[in-house]
């Protein structure tokens, strides 16, 4: 098992306000609690993907799901503070401008606290992955260090959904230079 007390944090959502469900959330009159959701979502979790970010919001509005118009009007927020550069894009997720990823966040003893593959960025896994690699030490087998790495994410399992993020976030360390891939090892 990896060492990774000093660079890991528990994962911590985000506690949301919504002050007027009565309001529909794809309604235009909505956007505006829509864009203070989303950026106090993205200041609080961020790195986050869309799909967790909209999860958050949908929960906090009282829905039980997100239908087409709801999924809209949050792309179209998403794309509105993009273009104000209030949040950033980085990979498959959102931040605030400039935030730089310090530690890895793993789950918690609450259901609240666990995410599922497709819900932690690539930059997160990648940095997982180099920190991971820096504790070993050794050149380690990528097969091996993806296994601790999905381990360090509470999932007992690498499926081929999380298998693939995994591959996703090792292209992505190589790519970055913050892992050197070598036949198989890093």
């Amino acid at each position: 098992s990896l060492d990774a007390a000093s660079w890991t944090v528990p994962y911590e959502p985000a506690q949301l306000e919504v002050s007027e469900t009565w309001i529909e959330l794809h309604e235009p009159s909505a956007r505006p609690q829509l864009q203070r959701l989303l950026r106090e979502v993205v200041a609080a979790e961020g790195p986050i993907t869309d799909r967790l970010a909209l999860d958050r919001i949908r929960r906090a509005w009282g829905l039980k799901r997100a239908g087409g118009r709801v999924q809209e009007a949050f792309d179209q927020a998403v794309r509105q503070l993009i273009a104000r550069a209030l949040i950033e894009r980085v990979g498959d997720a959102l931040r605030v401008p400039g935030q730089e990823l310090a530690t890895v966040r793993v789950p918690g003893d609450d259901e609240q606290r666990r995410r599922a593959a497709e819900d932690v960025p690539i930059v997160e896994m990648a940095a997982a992955l180099a920190q991971g690699a820096g504790a070993i030490g050794a050149p380690v087998a990528e097969d091996e260090l993806t296994m601790l790495v999905a381990k360090l994410f509470g999932w007992t399992r690498r499926g081929g959904a999380i298998q693939e993020r995994l591959d996703a976030a090792l292209e992505h360390a190589a790519a970055h230079g913050s892992i050197t891939r070598d036949g198989g090892r890093v």
